[in-house]
This record gives C-alpha cells, structure tokens and sequence, in this order.
C-alpha cells in the first residue's frame, strides 16, 4: 500500500499535466546525442606521383603482394591502395616495396588520430620499436631492425609506406622519393621493371647429383633406331625441323 502510494504521488495522481520534454502529455521524444564535429582537411595527391626517386624503377607487384594492399581499404579511413616494387633503376637489384594509402581526413577525427594511425600502421608492417627518423630534412616514423625496416611519410592525403627486407635499403627508397618530391619531380604511374643483361650460363646453378652436358654436334650422333616393334608410335633420337617453300 505505501509502495503504491508512493508511485501515486510520483505521477502526480493521474494529473493531465504537459511531460516537461514531450510538452504534451504523449509519448517522449528522445533528444538526439551530441556530437563533435571532427575531420583533417588532406591535400589531395595523385598516389602515382610519389611514385618517383633518383635511379629508382617502380614495378607491377605480384597478385599476392597487391591483395595484402588492398586489405588496407577495409579501413574506413583508407579510400585506396597503391602497391610497387622498388628496383635499383642501374642493376636491376630490387630494393623492397613501397603501398601509397589514399586517406581520407574526414574519417580522422583530428591530427592525433593520424598520427595514431601513422605509428600503428608502422608497427602493424615491422619488427622493431617505432620512431621519428629524419630523412632529407623531412620527419618520418621509421622502424628499422635486423628483421628488415618500414619508413612511412605523408604527403597530402597521400600515405607512403616503404618496406625492405634490409633496413638500409628502405631508408635508402625513402630518401630518394622525399628529395625527388623536393625537386618538384612527379611519377606518372608507369610500371618499370628493369632487365638487366645475364650471361647465358649463368642458369646453369650447379646441383648436386646434377650435371650438364653440352648437345654433341649433329653429324658426331647416332642415327635415330627403328621401332623396335610393329606399330611402335615413337623412336628415340633428336629430330629438327626445318621449314621452307
């Protein structure tokens, strides 16, 4: 009975007074929740034309290695990925692999957040403790180790990720991209793998239990045998073919 009462008195006895928020005695409306207004502003850049350096030649990556850039879109905050290898332009020596990620700001609530998903995006690609690293006078987030190393640096909405299987060689793609970027110098895109010239024996590795021999001269071989049956289908011995008028 108390109980009762007290729910009573707590509704105001059945009056017919306006809800305080509904102001008509009617169903509640729920205020909506506040919100911040958030987003970096990125200067749009084209990702192909980072893809410049000194003596250095992008390249098609392989299906596997573009399929783990494209993971990358999963994120809200990545609009598109750009995967190359990287080879020395000179000999033909592949230095490592470079991912442009397309940002888009509006998803990053402010600089903290990017520079949040900078480290991360670091550390999600090396072994190794992230760092600043300061390359031709530009700040980038490097980690480097004996593992190999990643440096990342930004350009616009134009996130770089270089990566090497040697450190040195990663620092080495990343100088050169910021001091072409400096020059005023663009990429236009263009996949460049470079051939380098390979004396003809050079495939033959040795093997063990492996030998190579050369062909003998046409007139020092055999003369191919018969079949050694009726309605045999093949002979052994070499054929050529020569073809004419």
């Amino acid at each position: 009975m108390v109980l009762t009462l007290a729910l009573t008195a707590c509704s105001g006895g059945g009056s017919s007074a306006p809800d305080a928020a509904g102001g008509g005695g009617g169903q509640r409306e729920e205020a909506p929740i506040p919100t911040l207004a958030g987003g970096v502003e990125l200067a749009a850049v084209d990702p192909a034309s980072v893809l410049t350096g000194a003596n250095l030649a992008f390249g098609a990556p392989s299906p596997r290695e573009d399929a783990a850039a494209q993971s990358f879109t999963s994120s809200p905050e990545v609009r598109a990925a750009t995967a190359r290898r990287v080879y020395e332009a000179a000999d033909g020596r592949r230095l490592g692999d470079v991912v442009v990620l397309s940002l888009d700001g509006s998803e990053m609530f402010d600089d903290a957040v990017l520079a949040a998903f900078q480290d991360a995006l670091v550390a999600g690609l090396a072994v190794g403790d992230v760092r600043d690293l300061e390359l031709a006078g530009r700040r980038t987030i490097a980690a480097t180790g004996e593992a190999g190393g990643v440096v990342v640096f930004r350009e616009g909405d134009a996130l770089v990720a270089v990566s090497s299987n040697v450190d040195a060689d990663a620092v080495l793609i990343a100088t050169r991209m910021i001091e072409a970027w400096a020059r005023g110098e663009r990429g236009t895109g263009e996949l460049r793998t470079p051939l380098v010239a390979t004396p003809a024996g050079a495939v033959f590795v040795p093997v063990p239990t492996v030998a190579f021999t050369p062909f003998a001269p046409p007139e020092e071989e055999p003369p191919p045998a018969g079949p050694a049956f009726d309605g045999a289908a093949a002979v052994e011995g070499r054929y050529g073919v020569v073809a004419g008028e």
